[in-house]
């Protein structure tokens, strides 16, 4: 019990941590402090793999692509 709430709190903070990422992106962005667009924290591109699974299992369990927001799957 006490390992799975100290796994909760870990990846919380890790949430955390990502959104705070990305808002100072976003924020640097918008100020024009960031010429290069490559810029980008290792943290925000893992959740498009994610999404592309989410998408994936839409697809296959329910036909339906996701034209919306299709993440990964897209070309």
């Amino acid at each position: 019990m006490i390992i799975r709430r100290i796994m909760q709190l870990y990846f919380l903070f890790l949430y955390l941590w990502a959104g705070y990422q990305f808002f100072s992106l976003v924020e640097l962005t918008l100020a024009g402090n960031i010429a290069d667009f490559s810029l980008r924290f290792p943290v925000i591109e893992t959740f498009l793999p994610l999404s592309a699974l989410v998408g994936l299992k839409q697809l296959i369990s329910t036909g339906v692509y996701d034209q919306i927001h299709p993440a990964g799957l897209s070309q």
